[in-house]
């Protein structure tokens, strides 16, 4: 599947694809800040956004990408932990999964990417308690017991498994539905 037309695709091509999928990306993240779930929701599509400079045009390509909308993004976006999740994990992660996916053992694989999830998780909050704190967003994060915290904690691990299954069904359906789109002959 990956890497199937990239010497179909000439350079003028491929920058085009990149930016047009870069732009896209971007627009996800910049309306994620409208909605309330958009936090979580659009880094995951705007992620996907970039999936297809990983199958087509090859992963240094969708890394330079997910790099250059993670630091516009930065300077865009006014909600600072869907950037974060979107610069820490969700942005290179539909480039990463199919070599997560090659860890034969299915313990050891499921392990792999929930201890990824669960230190950028982890890191995004304390990033955000202790680096970009203001004196709402410190009361927001520390206003909530423990249990609150352990109960959204086990909702984001069923939600990025759940993420990660359907992941590997939208990179189906590019390939068989979407995919002629980008690169015709």
């Amino acid at each position: 599947m990956q890497g199937q037309n990239k010497k179909h695709s000439s350079p003028p091509r491929r920058i085009a694809i990149c930016g047009i999928c870069c732009a896209l990306a971007l627009l996800f993240l910049l309306a994620g800040g409208l909605i309330p779930i958009g936090t979580f929701a659009a880094p995951i599509f705007a992620g996907i956004c970039l999936m297809p400079i990983a199958m087509d045009i090859g992963t240094k390509w969708a890394l330079l990408s997910w790099v250059a909308v993670s630091l516009l993004a930065g300077f865009l976006v006014p909600d600072i932990e869907l950037v974060l999740f979107f610069a820490l994990l969700l942005g290179y992660y539909p480039t990463l999964q199919p070599t997560l996916n090659k860890i034969k053992n299915k313990i050891g694989r499921w392990l792999a990417k929930l201890g990824l999830f669960n230190a950028v998780v982890a890191a995004v909050y304390s990033l955000l308690l202790f680096l970009f704190t203001s004196s709402a967003l410190r009361e927001e994060l520390t206003g909530h017991g423990i249990g609150f915290w352990v109960v959204l904690l086990v909702m984001g691990n069923a939600t990025f498994v759940l993420y990660d299954v359907l992941l590997d069904k939208v990179r189906l359906v590019y390939c068989l539905r979407l995919r002629k789109h980008f690169f015709r002959k």
